[in-house]
Parts: structure tokens; sequence; C-alpha cells
């Protein structure tokens, strides 16, 4: 639903994209960070320390939006770098998922980790359904409850609300487990529909 926000977030990203645009890091390399705070951040899940975890997560998004906006700003913008960029955002949000399967939550209901394949599931299925509807269909289809912007900032919150009480993270996980696959439902219905 932040894609809704474009145009705000577009003024966000100019502004971060002048002010960083003046340290010596390419694009390419703000993303390098991206994924190697990614896994600084993985780790510090599976030790339990979620605080931590949390503030090196936050880096990380950090560093994911300042790869773009640099590139942006810099007019050096091009296509293998939105694809680099596009590939290294599944592997960050691959690794900091599957690192809740080691840090030994507790359940919900149903064990922590079904509720964590479940959430990787729909995150995967929700990027797929739209690569899939271009692909086969010619069909580009945005939206649903939880894209990466929102799933993003609910894994933060998860991951900060567990250095309180752990089943905090829990309830996080399983409500965009819930999230992510209706999202991913919503985009199929949607795929379907306009492809008459």
């Amino acid at each position: 639903m932040l894609y809704k926000n474009r145009e705000k977030f577009e003024s966000i990203g100019r502004f971060v994209g002048k002010k960083m645009s003046g340290v010596p890091v390419t694009p390419n390399q703000w993303t390098l960070i991206s994924f190697l705070l990614s896994i600084l951040s993985a780790y510090f899940i599976i030790m339990g320390r979620f605080a931590e975890a949390s503030a090196v997560f936050a880096l990380a998004a950090l560093s994911d939006m300042v790869d773009g906006s640099v590139a942006r700003y810099r007019n050096s913008a091009v296509p293998k770098g939105a694809f680099y960029d596009t590939v290294v955002d599944r592997y960050v949000e691959f690794i900091v998922i599957v690192s809740l399967m080691a840090s030994g939550l507790p359940p919900f209901f149903i064990g922590a980790n079904l509720w964590i394949t479940a959430l990787l599931f729909g995150s995967i299925m929700t990027t797929f359904v739209r690569a899939a509807a271009m692909r086969e269909l010619g069909i580009e289809v945005k939206g649903g409850l939880v894209e990466r912007g929102e799933r993003m900032i609910l894994l933060f919150l998860g991951i900060l609300s567990a250095s309180f009480n752990v089943m905090y993270l829990v309830y996080f996980i399983a409500l965009l487990a819930v999230l992510t696959n209706v999202s991913a439902l919503q985009r199929i219905s949607a795929s379907v529909k306009r492809s008459g």
C-alpha cells in the first residue's frame, strides 16, 4: 500500500539522494552494505539480541533506500543496478526471516517455525505472482495488503518489540504470515480478473 504514496516517498528519496551523494560509495556498494548488515542483523536475531538486531536491521533498510536514491540523484541509475538491488532485497528478506527459525521462538497456537514458514512462503508468493503476471499475462500487478515496504516495517517493529517481550515478535510474525498470503491471493485474483 505504500506504493499509493509513492510521490511522498520520492521526495524523501530525493532528499536522501542529495545528502548521501557526497559520500564516496557507489549505489551498488550501498546495496552490498545492506546485504552485509542483514547478515549481522540475522546473527543478532539468532543470538536473541533483539535490540541490536533491530538497530542493524534499520541500518540495512536505510542502506537499501540510499542505493536507489543516490543512483537517481547522480543520474547513474541503470537497469543492471536496479536488477542487482531487487535481487539483493529478496536475499535480505530471506536471511532475516530464516534467522528467526534459529532463535527458538515460543509457539502461538502452532509452532513459531510454522508461522515463519508461512510468512516466508507468503513473502515469496507476493513477489512471484507479480513476476508471473508480467511474464505469462503481460500484466503489471501491484498492491495487496502488504508489499515489501510494509513487510519490512512490520518485521522491524516485531524484532524491536522482542527486546521487551519475545512473544510480541511471535504475534508480529503470525500477523505477517496471514497478511503476506492474503496479499499474494489479492494479486492472483487481480491478475486473473485483468487477464479476462
